[in-house]
């Protein structure tokens, strides 16, 4: 669902990135010191996870695909502040190196993204928690709160293209189409968070407040290792496997709405990344060996993405503690 350049003017793409931009700020002030030589790592692993299962498409109607968006798992995970740091490095590393999404619209995704799922999601989380305490109670949150934050997200993408003016569109049926579409998706990605949430409950259940009930049955270096090889696996190898369909919006946009399908397809992305379209830059590599271009552009983001966001925690967590 990462909006490209075309759909926003100049000065709502740049509100918004002013917005967004101060509310990582604001994320940054207040995880503070609560990054310590655990939570950075694990921000870092757990950043490049996220990575490598958003290059994974899923079908989900005929024509259309969904991704993981990974905010509010990574919110419950790691609170919200963390996580609106790890979800914002993310998306920036997409948008640099591989052109997923345009740098104009950056700020736009990373309010639908990475603010919205990390913010709200978790406090839906937390409001449900209160009512459902149990072990159950704590999936079915994260059930909900993630099937909200993909929902909102999504819906908020109408809006903002309504206030750029770029485009002449009946602003209630494509609220209605990305709604319908990405309430699909969500259910889908509610179904992968809890189901990642509980393996993690079960490997450490300290890292979650799932309850106390059970032992650590691996090391914390343990647990990142076997993280990394996922992801490794996933962005090296599965991600070839990802479905070609467009994703929810691009589907709205070019077979609902036809926004001028032509100069939206062109301009989703910017040009001249080093891993454009997550594939490698040799075409001749691209045409005579996808699976290796895929799984190269994929790896090379897994570790991108890990230093990346290793490096924002730790500039934060030293500043932090310089001003203490």
């Amino acid at each position: 669902m990462h909006m490209g350049n075309e759909l926003l003017s100049p000065q709502v793409g740049g509100a918004l990135l002013v917005l967004s931009g101060g509310a990582l700020a604001y994320s940054a002030r207040k995880t503070g010191t609560a990054l310590n030589e655990r939570v950075v790592p694990m921000m870092g692993v757990m950043g490049a996870f996220v990575f490598a299962a958003q290059m994974i498409n899923f079908p989900v109607l005929a024509g259309t695909s969904g991704h993981l968006g990974g905010g509010t798992m990574l919110a419950i995970l790691l609170g919200p502040h963390a996580a609106a740091i790890v979800m914002g490095s993310v998306l920036i590393v997409q948008c640099l190196i591989f052109q997923d999404g345009g740098l104009l619209a950056l700020g736009a995704n990373i309010l639908n993204l990475a603010l919205i799922p990390a913010y709200t999601g978790y406090a839906v989380y937390r409001g449900i928690r209160l009512l459902l305490p149990s072990r159950r109670g704590a999936a079915t949150a994260a059930f909900v709160a993630t099937l909200w934050s993909v929902v909102l997200g999504a819906v908020l993408v109408p809006v903002e293209v309504t206030i750029a003016g770029l485009y002449q569109v009946p602003v209630m049926l494509f609220v209605g189409l990305m709604a319908g579409v990405h309430l699909l998706i969500g259910l889908i990605e509610a179904g992968i968070t809890v189901g990642v949430l509980g393996y993690i409950q079960r490997l450490r259940p300290d890292l979650l407040d799932w309850g106390t009930n059970g032992r650590v049955r691996i090391s914390f270096r343990k647990f990142l290792a076997g993280i990394a090889v996922a992801t490794l696996l996933l962005a090296g190898g599965v991600s070839y496997f990802a479905s070609s369909h467009p994703d929810g919006l691009e589907w709205v946009i070019n077979e609902q709405l036809s926004l001028t399908g032509d100069d939206v397809n062109e301009n989703a992305h910017d040009d001249g990344g080093m891993f454009d379209g997550y594939d490698v830059a040799d075409s001749q590599i691209r045409e005579e060996h996808p699976m290796f271009s895929k799984g190269v552009a994929g790896a090379v983001g897994t570790v991108i993405t890990v230093v990346v966001v290793m490096a924002a925690g730790s500039v934060v967590r030293r500043k932090k503690a310089q001003g203490n």
